[in-house]
């Protein structure tokens, strides 16, 4: 019975909400607390220091 329960669980985060309606703050929320936002440099004219 254990593994019929098991084969229902969503397998990652994605297929949990797959078919929610999340707002852009929310998914923002999300990725930090995951860790997987990168913070981006400035430059002082306020252009990305990745482009340069």
């Amino acid at each position: 019975m254990a593994a019929h329960a098991e084969a229902r669980r969503p397998k990652t985060l994605a297929d949990l909400y797959e078919d929610r309606d999340l707002t852009p703050a929310q998914v923002r929320r999300i990725v930090a607390i995951l860790g997987l936002a990168v913070p981006q440099r400035m430059q002082t004219d306020g252009s990305n220091a990745e482009a340069a």
